[in-house]
């Protein structure tokens, strides 16, 4: 079948264009990425990429709204192309409730890992606890006590809402093997399964022994946060740790990522909060009261 595809994405747009070309053969995807539509200063240039948006069979795009992103929004779209199918967002913490955004003025905080952070660690820096003893709080009281045993199911409802509105099942990725790399980096499994689901309400004939096509998965290379033994274990998924891998920074074990998670707090000038962080520190500050 040869057909045109325009995908409105972030990260997984990639991989969501690759898996619809694979299980179309013959079709063309092309990726315009939220990062550089938002940041563009061009209106020629972003003319023209609406422009082809408007001459592909179908648009998927994720479920933009309130204004953020123009007339590259799904709602805008829709007035130009020849159809616009809607794919959810692909975030979920149940599997690492400890890794979290920090930003300052508004930009991201840069750590070990890129932008991502742990709040147990920030707010034990942030109460002046030292790296071994901010080692020593990765354990399963301390997971309870933070709520992080229960993050799966807050994290799995909210996501299967948003996905249901849409019309996508992923009751089966929920059920199924551990499909996120970080809280917004899901595996390729996952952005195959919601690639395979749009093309069905796209109206998309593809053969369907096409499936297990699924291409590389691009983003396992970029970034991926651990889950962390006791709730890997409490989740009944192998291969819990704490090593944190990131594709510029490398690998690390949990006391050297602490150390230079702590380093890198030293920097940021004027102190830095955050609600999940926010919360480490109520429950560091509870503890330490008891403890003396």
């Amino acid at each position: 079948m040869s057909a045109s595809f325009g995908i409105v994405g972030n990260c997984t747009a990639r991989g969501f264009a690759r898996s619809l070309e694979l299980l179309v053969p013959g079709s063309r995807a092309f990726v315009f990425h939220l990062g550089k539509i938002a940041t563009e200063p061009s209106e020629v240039r972003k003319a023209g990429w609406l422009k082809s948006l408007a001459e592909a069979d179908i648009v998927f795009s994720l479920p933009l709204s309130g204004g953020t992103y123009g007339d590259f929004e799904p709602d805008k779209l829709e007035k130009i192309c020849q159809k616009v199918v809607r794919f959810p967002y692909i975030a979920f913490t149940g599997y690492q409730p400890d890794c979290i955004y920090i930003r300052k003025e508004g930009r991201d905080i840069q750590g070990p890992m890129g932008p991502y952070h742990s709040a147990l660690v920030a707010g034990a820096f942030l109460e002046g606890l030292s790296a071994a003893r901010t080692v020593r709080l990765f354990n399963n009281y301390v997971f309870a006590s933070l709520g992080y045993f229960d993050q799966f199911e807050k994290a799995a409802v909210a996501l299967q809402r948003s996905a249901t509105q849409l019309g996508y099942d992923i009751g089966p990725m929920l059920h199924g093997d551990v499909f996120m790399h970080t809280v917004n980096h899901p595996t390729i499994s996952a952005i195959h399964a919601v690639a395979i689901q749009a093309l069905d309400l796209a109206g998309i004939r593809f053969d369907r022994d096409l499936i297990p096509n699924a291409p590389d998965d691009e983003l396992r290379g970029a970034a991926r946060w651990p889950i962390y033994p006791g709730i890997a274990q409490a989740l009944s998924k192998p291969g819990g740790s704490y090593e944190f891998f990131h594709a510029v920074l490398g690998k690390k074990n949990l006391h050297e990522f602490v150390v230079a998670s702590h380093e890198a707090f030293a920097a940021v000038e004027g102190g830095f909060t955050a609600p999940a962080l926010d919360r480490a520190r109520r429950f560091l500050q509870a503890e330490l009261v008891q403890a003396v």
